[in-house]
């Protein structure tokens, strides 16, 4: 994969047209791949000039051959003369209108086969012998014609594309090629010297004076319009997106719908997340392999790009690209690792056909540590890439390749949203972002945590992955994490912040001094967590918090002080406790109610919650000094009581005696007044006005004396 421009691209490295015509070369006068004749003096200008409208290429190279192989001296009285008679162009097998002309005459041109390479013919120009010091300028035109996807031939060319290959035989400082196009066309190649001009006549001529094969010079050329056509709008496995195929190859976009339409929900359930909506269309391109790239993926261009080719793990690899890529993971390898290994999973889960990587080494020349591999500058293919690629694809698959499903899915998912195994549940303090290469790692181990059997994980990383510096690490990496799990174990909550950010950095020293300052941390923290649920107290949700939070060395000792605060405060609290609710005498009983003993402790309890600890020591022993003077409180309150109603008894005798005395010194009432007798009794009646005589009273004189 190259990344340039939001581009992620995927490289199975296959032979170019460059290094075909390398191999050709050893067909050319008799030379060695890669080596001059020295025989031989070439001198070149070549000439490709691109006719859109026709759809095809007009070409042209004009040649001077000169012999320098001097006659040799036989010593016998003869001569050995060294002579040519003939010259190898190769060209695209389909080259048509192939004509050689030398000093005004037509030359023998034979079109022979190529073995082990269809797609060129070696075109022999036939001349009468050169002699030695002879030279023959000769001039061979033809014309590229654009041919169906997916032949033999790789020249592709029609409306706003074209994809073709050039050649110049000429010597190093005597060879010139020129590609002639529209101006409004780009231009790409899998040369980078080539310098743009453009002429008076909406052209531009690109020019090179390279030599890349020793001798001559070779490229494909890729050519295309800015404008994108609007292609074939389809619905894609519940995601809408624009084919847009070459003009005359509908069997492209036919198999992208149906390939896409069943692939997008396997990737989307594969890695547990929508389909990210970074690209709007999917493009036909053989151009793609000029950059040595079956094709890209670019969040710029909003457009995955494809070569010709049928092929489902192409595809599926840049589908996996929406997924995997430098916004989720931070190195190449991984990217492309798992890119490649989740096309092989879709591949397999939708009845496709997988091509594999070829199989590489560590050992192998280009081998580098999987870490240190990066983007191909220019955004081009390189030979470590033809390397890296496979190399990655075969580390990911040992390292995924025997999960179950749940526990894959678990694993990409995490990969995804670059979730860290040190993060704690809910948490993200440590997640996001790139995943890195050492983060994987640990991720994998986390999910493997329970599998009886995998991979040593670690030493996949040691032979392909790590850098000498990183491999270092890793050497501390067991018992650090052996050490971390001792620590977290004797805790009932979460691992410090600080610590596990050490432990996900790989700084495994810092993490040693951490658990050895911390050492009594964990033990403490524990024996508040019991006391606490022993008691039926709930501690603040803040002490857990900050006991996990703590991130710096004035965090972990404000944690420390409040672990010790909060068991001091809980340890007074369950004594009080236990006395105040201890079982008492009838004085005992009334002396804590009167005290309110049971609101004092429930005091002590209820500020150890709101982290007041020494209010709540406070209130424990106020209720511990309360419950102590209990009984006496009773016993006291219990006498006053009685004396209470011993002073109400007496009160009321003296008032009943009181009020007796008071009733014998009363004087005696008057005696009644006698009833009047009735009018019908009456004797006499009062003829006068006035009030009738008073009744006559008998009083009995007192006895004598």
């Amino acid at each position: 994969m190259g990344h340039v421009d939001a581009s992620w691209a995927r490289g199975r490295r296959r032979i170019g047209v460059a290094t075909v015509l390398v191999l050709l070369l050893a067909l050319i006068a008799g030379a060695a791949p890669a080596q001059a004749d020295p025989g031989l003096i070439v001198t070149s200008t070549s000439r490709y000039v691109l006719d859109s409208e026709r759809g095809e290429v007009a070409g042209s190279i004009t040649m001077t051959l000169r012999n320098v192989t001097p006659n040799v001296d036989t010593g016998d009285g003869g001569y050995r003369y060294f002579f040519y008679e003939s010259y190898g162009i190769p060209l695209p097998a389909e080259t048509a209108d192939v004509v050689a002309r030398s000093n005004g005459s037509r030359l023998r041109v034979q079109r022979k086969p190529i073995v082990g390479q269809p797609g060129f013919r070696l075109f022999e120009i036939g001349f009468p012998q050169l002699l030695y010091g002879a030279s023959r300028t000769i001039e061979l035109t033809f014309t590229l014609q654009g041919q169906p996807a997916r032949a033999d031939d790789s020249t592709r060319i029609g409306p706003g594309y074209a994809t073709f290959a050039v050649f110049g035989p000429g010597d190093p400082g005597n060879n010139t090629v020129e590609v002639v196009v529209d101006a409004d066309l780009e231009l790409d190649s899998t040369a980078r010297t080539f310098v743009p001009s453009e002429r008076g006549d909406g052209t531009t001529v690109y020019t090179t004076t390279e030599d890349n094969l020793a001798p001559g010079f070779a490229a494909t050329m890729s050519v295309r319009s800015s404008t994108v056509g609007e292609g074939r709008p389809v619905t894609v496995g519940g995601v809408s997106l624009q084919l847009v195929p070459y003009p005359n190859d509908p069997e492209w976009a036919d198999f992208i719908e149906d390939r896409a339409d069943q692939g997008l929900p396997v990737l989307a359930e594969l890695v547990g997340q929508p389909w990210p909506g970074d690209v709007d269309r999917i493009r036909e391109d053989a151009g793609s392999q000029v950059r040595g790239f079956d094709g890209w993926y670019s969040t710029s261009d909003r457009e995955i790009v494809l070569g010709e080719e049928l092929n489902d793990g192409i595809l599926f690899h840049e589908l996996a690209h929406a997924w995997i890529n430098y916004s989720a993971v931070e190195d190449r390898w991984l990217s492309e690792g798992l890119a490649e290994f989740l096309a092989e999973q879709t591949t397999e889960r939708t009845g496709g056909t997988f091509v594999k990587p070829r199989q590489v080494t560590p050992g192998d020349t280009e081998a580098v540590p999987l870490a240190t591999w990066e983007d191909s500058p220019g955004f081009r293919g390189s030979e470590l890439d033809a390397w890296a690629y496979p190399a990655s694809y075969q580390v990911i698959s040992e390292l995924l390749g025997d999960l179950d499903d749940a526990t894959l899915q678990a694993v990409l998912a995490d990969v995804v949203t670059a979730a860290s195994p040190w993060d704690l549940p809910d948490r993200r303090e440590l997640s996001g972002g790139q995943l890195s290469t050492t983060a994987f790692l640990d991720l994998i181990d986390a999910h493997r945590a329970s599998a009886a059997e995998g991979p040593d994980t670690a030493d996949v990383y040691r032979v392909w992955v790590l850098d000498e510096a990183a491999a270092d690490a890793l050497a501390g990496r067991a018992q650090a994490h052996q050490a971390f799990e001792t620590f977290a174990g004797a805790s009932p909550w979460g691992a410090p912040l600080g610590l596990r950010r050490a432990m996900a950095s790989w700084d495994f020293t810092e993490a040693g001094e951490l658990t050895e300052e911390l050492a009594d941390l964990p033990a403490a923290a524990t024996a508040l967590s019991d006391l606490a649920g022993s008691t039926g107290t709930t501690l603040a949700p803040e002490v857990q918090r900050d006991y996990e939070d703590a991130d710096t060395p004035q965090e972990y000792a404000a944690v420390t002080d409040e672990v010790a605060a909060a068991t001091a405060a809980l340890e007074q609290y369950a004594h009080a406790h236990r006395l105040a609710t201890a079982e008492r005498n009838v004085l005992g009983g009334i002396g804590a109610r009167v005290l309110n003993v049971a609101d004092t402790i429930d005091a002590a309890q209820q500020n150890i919650t709101v982290r007041d600890y020494a209010a709540s020591e406070a209130a424990s022993r106020l209720a511990l000094d309360r419950s102590g003077s209990a009984t006496t409180v009773g016993a006291a309150l219990l006498a006053g009581i009685i004396l209470a109603a011993v002073v109400l008894a007496l009160l009321v005798v003296v008032v009943v005696r009181a009020l007796r005395r008071r009733s014998h010194n009363r004087p005696p009432l008057p005696p009644a007044a006698a009833p009047e007798a009735p009018d019908a009794l009456a004797t006499t009646a009062d003829t006068t006005a006035g009030a009738p005589e008073p009744p006559t009273r008998t009083t009995t004189p007192p006895p004598h004396q």
